[in-house]
């Protein structure tokens, strides 16, 4: 297609993709050896639902946008309940993508590094390992939408950059139907185009493609009839779960992450060090300003949706890889020598205690998974789990008796208003209820009050009778059947 000639890496680039391709396919294969995210379980449930004929809204809960859903039941229809394939997989081509992407961005908007080869590839895999640091998590990982919507990101400034403007606008639409928050990415593009020469932007093709990308998806929404279900789940869920949280509460949460975590604070200090270059070096100023934009969008998005989770500073990873790539290439081989062996050393610094921990932690089997075979469960056609542990609808290999199996919408611990979904959730049919079986998990502890609201708010309603006790690695199950 015309408008995405040159989309791709730079032709002396090519050889080094290989090397690229192998570390992150090493790096991603820890996810074979055990602890793995709900939410990648969630996601994956979800996709499976939309590739045999569901609607991603009507039939199930979930807060992201219908471009991961879509992403997801792609996912299904090629590995089908193989999830530890399709995670190392996704997850290995995910971040490859997304680094060659983010290079070749910082490489237009700084200039091309005089090293040669080997010292594009030594760049790449310090950036390689340091994004996949951010994208596994610490201890538990998964895929995540951030992992996506970035090689949309990343392609929408590529593009904006070289005046493909309309392919720009759609793909930066893509970014935000894969994750909300990505909006407030948005201020970027208006900052370049105000740097630039082109002064119409209200008239330009960019926006033209917002508006179409934007006008695809209501009407693809409109057509099946889920339009005001997307709304709920996308829109009005996250703005209640956000309003959760006081500022306070919030700017408390946001120091204890990145105090906690050097990789954070790591990207903490480069998107203050992106302003203050910004006043230092005119000659760089706009680009800066940028990369500092695209961190400090991030701490935007976490005061406007309320809870902070590393594998956001995903988020982060344009600003940090920005400044330090300008920081390396301006100036010579000679006095780029310290700063070289400075990244070496930072890069391991940064992502030693990732790997090492990781590794310690997959090391132990996937408890949750370990689970004891229930004929209570075998011999109903629907299973409700309580209050979320997806992994268990594909351990048991059995559905949710509706949309809410996501737990979280029931709760007036995750919404200000969960009223609606509660009166949904108690019109669930008598024949429905008889062919689920109810499985309340308690592991270490944790999570005990949802579980608690949960059996206040439906066990007298649904008569529901403890059946059964069951003991796992690390947890028990309560088994509830409804006597209706």
């Amino acid at each position: 297609m015309p408008g995405l000639r040159g989309l791709f890496w730079r032709r002396r680039n090519w050889g080094i993709l290989p090397a690229l391709l192998l570390i992150s396919f090493l790096l991603s294969s820890l996810f074979r050896f055990g602890v793995k995210d709900q939410d990648f379980y969630s996601y994956y449930y979800i996709g499976k639902g939309v590739a045999q004929g569901k609607d991603m809204y009507k039939d199930f809960a979930d807060n992201k946008g219908p471009v991961w859903y879509l992403a997801f039941s792609g996912l299904y229809f090629v590995f089908g309940n193989n999830l530890t394939e399709a995670l190392v997989i996704s997850s290995t081509v995910f971040d490859l993508v997304a680094v060659v992407l983010l290079l070749e961005l910082v490489t237009e908007w700084f200039g091309q590094s005089k090293w040669g080869v080997a010292g594009d590839l030594l760049t790449a895999i310090l950036v390689l390992i340091f994004y996949k640091s951010l994208s596994m998590g610490v201890l538990i990982g998964g895929l995540y939408s951030e992992n996506l919507a970035n090689i949309f990101l990343f392609a929408a400034f590529l593009l904006f950059n070289r005046k493909r403007d309309w392919w720009s606008g759609i793909f930066f639409t893509s970014a935000i139907f894969t994750r909300l928050t990505f909006l407030f990415f948005g201020p970027m593009f208006f900052i370049l185009r105000w740097s630039g020469k082109t002064k119409s932007l209200w008239l330009d093709k960019w926006m033209l493609g917002i508006f179409c990308g934007f006008g695809l998806v209501f009407l693809l929404l409109v057509y099946f009839g889920s339009l005001g279900d997307m709304i709920n789940n996308m829109i009005k869920f996250n703005i209640s779960f956000g309003s959760l949280y006081s500022f306070a509460d919030k700017l408390a949460g946001l120091g204890k992450v990145v105090t906690l975590d050097i990789r954070l604070l790591l990207c903490s200090v480069m998107t203050i060090l992106g302003w203050g270059l910004v006043l230092w070096r005119k000659r760089w100023g706009m680009k800066l300003m940028a990369s500092a934009l695209a961190g400090s969008s991030l701490i935007i998005s976490f005061f406007c949706n309320g809870v902070f989770y590393t594998h956001q500073y995903l988020q982060f990873v344009l600003a940090g890889v920005g400044i330090i790539y300008f920081v390396i290439i301006s100036g010579g081989l000679r006095a780029m020598f310290i700063p070289i062996l400075v990244s070496l050393v930072l890069a391991t610094v940064v992502t030693f205690p990732f790997y090492v921990l990781t590794a310690k932690a997959l090391a132990y089997p996937n408890n949750i998974r370990s689970v004891p075979a229930l004929p209570e469960v075998t011999t109903h056609k629907y299973l409700q789990v309580i209050p979320f542990y997806p992994s268990l609808y594909f351990s048991y290999n059995r559905s949710s008796p509706n949309r809410y199996y996501d737990q979280f919408f029931l709760s007036k611990y995750s919404s200000l208003d969960p009223n609606m979904d509660i009166i949904r959730y108690e019109a669930l049919s008598t024949t429905t209820l008889k062919q689920t079986a109810f499985l309340v998990v308690r592991q270490k502890g944790v999570e005990d009050v949802m579980t608690k609201e949960y059996l206040q708010n439906f066990k007298r309603k649904f008569n529901l009778r403890l059946v059964r006790t069951a003991t796992f690695n690390g947890g028990e199950m309560d088994v509830y059947l409804t006597g209706i």
